[in-house]
């Protein structure tokens, strides 16, 4: 049994805070759009894409469309940092959704 010290502070969640994908009564995905939450190391929707390069020592990857060969229409790019994929749809260099996907 776990017990707190302190008292969690109240979070409003908002509908719209949050996309969760669900599979036979399984949260497979989350995707939020919102700057209220951050991950462990402090990343958030609004957060440099370089910023979580360097921490992740990773590079970002082209997100596109394809059918073979044929590149159909390009997303953005994406960094995966610890299990976490950070999208940058318009290529501004800031994220603009985090995506959380049970794999």
């Amino acid at each position: 049994m776990f017990h707190l010290n302190k008292e969690l502070p109240k979070i409003e969640i908002k509908d719209d805070d949050f996309d969760i994908t669900v599979s036979n009564q399984i949260v497979t995905s989350i995707i939020t759009r919102s700057n209220l939450y951050k991950t462990k190391q402090g990343f958030r929707v609004g957060s440099n894409m370089s910023d979580i390069e360097k921490k992740s020592k990773t590079i970002r990857n082209e997100l596109k469309i394809a059918k073979g060969s044929i590149t159909i229409g390009h997303l953005g790019q994406m960094i995966i940092f610890n299990g976490v994929a950070f999208i940058d749809e318009n290529n501004n260099n800031l994220v603009d959704y985090i995506w959380i996907k049970k794999e």
